[in-house]
């Protein structure tokens, strides 16, 4: 079973990066585009494993999405163009567990959720079956 995230971000071009990398590394994803659908996928009780949260988006900000995903046990890495220290720290304290700003390296992103998985104890163990060998013919 692959971990599941939830990529909420408004820019297609940076979603489909994002879900494109994270799938080639393993996991599963699916895009919402705005707060008001990523509030509905919440409120739905959708199953993630994480979520990556912009915090400027259409609709409800990514503020205003942080409580309701951790309240759901759903671990938030905020993944946003807002570099000050005031966002940093609003998000964090509000429950995010890890913040990076845009422009980002996709590698220091797949490390940081797998870092994220580990310690929240989201991460899904994967199980390897090798068969054994047949009788020789």
């Amino acid at each position: 079973m692959k971990d599941k995230i939830l990529v909420i971000e408004d820019d297609g071009d940076i979603t489909n990066l994002i879900c494109m990398n994270l799938e080639a590394a393993g996991y599963e994803t699916q895009a919402v585009y705005d707060g008001n659908e990523a509030s509905e996928c919440i409120r739905d009780g959708a199953d993630y494993d994480l979520a990556l949260l912009d915090l400027m988006l259409p609709g409800r900000d990514g503020f205003s999405l942080i409580r309701p995903l951790t309240k759901h046990r759903i671990p938030v890495l905020c993944l946003t163009a807002r570099g000050d220290v005031v966002s940093k720290v609003q998000g964090l304290k509000m429950g995010a567990e890890d913040y990076m700003v845009k422009p980002f390296e996709i590698l220091e992103l797949l490390v940081r959720i797998e870092k994220i998985l580990a310690r929240t104890g989201t991460k899904k163990a994967l199980l390897t079956y090798h068969a054994a060998p047949g009788p020789a013919s």
